[in-house]
């Protein structure tokens, strides 16, 4: 008879267990025991780095990435909507009515006009949540900063260009020129000329 070249199976015999070094454990106790450790809760470690990130970098963690919006008043007279808290809404967010304005009615496809008590008059019957969401993208597009996402920022025309250029970061990035949709020509090409 012929030896098993891997030797003979037993099965009363157990698989090897891996031991610990329990020398290396003591030792790494005893070397613990001579440090004084403060074991501190997570919400103690928190609001400690916090703290620490608040004292290092004042500006960045200031509420200059949000924007307090006023709630949107508007009412509703005959085929007219009229935003009446139109251009305190654009004063919080720095821009330029005019700009504003065009960017609705090109979302919108109709016409406005910025009465004397600072209201926006749009001609068709809106909804409230479309207002506000128009608000909301136009935030998005020409207010956030894309690099850092900071609300203070300005538009400035270079080279028939617009850019949004962020006061926190200076960074600088194009934005594109608010375009009107197609409007039909309704004069007789007699009468263009």
């Amino acid at each position: 008879m012929t030896t098993p070249i891997l030797g003979e199976f037993d099965p009363t015999v157990l698989k090897k267990k891996p031991h610990f070094r329990t020398e290396v454990m003591e030792e790494s106790r005893a070397t613990d025991s001579n440090i004084d450790v403060n074991l501190y809760k997570y919400d103690e470690m928190l609001s400690r780095g916090c703290k620490l990130m608040h004292n290092q970098n004042v500006e960045a963690s200031s509420s200059s990435r949000r924007i307090a919006l006023p709630a949107i008043s508007i009412t509703r007279k005959a085929k007219k909507t009229i935003f009446n808290n139109f251009t305190a809404v654009c004063q919080i967010m720095k821009r330029d009515p005019e700009h504003v304005k065009q960017y609705i009615c090109t979302e919108q496809n109709t016409d406005a006009s910025i009465d004397g008590s600072g209201g926006l008059v749009i001609t068709g019957r809106l909804q409230q949540t479309t207002i506000e969401k128009y608000i909301t993208q136009y935030v998005h597009f020409y207010v956030k900063c894309p690099v850092c996402g900071s609300m203070d920022t300005k538009l400035e025309k270079n080279n028939r260009l617009l850019f949004i250029v962020c006061n926190q970061c200076t960074a600088q990035r194009s934005v594109q020129q608010i375009r009107a949709g197609f409007k039909a020509n309704t004069t007789k090409r007699s009468k263009r000329v």
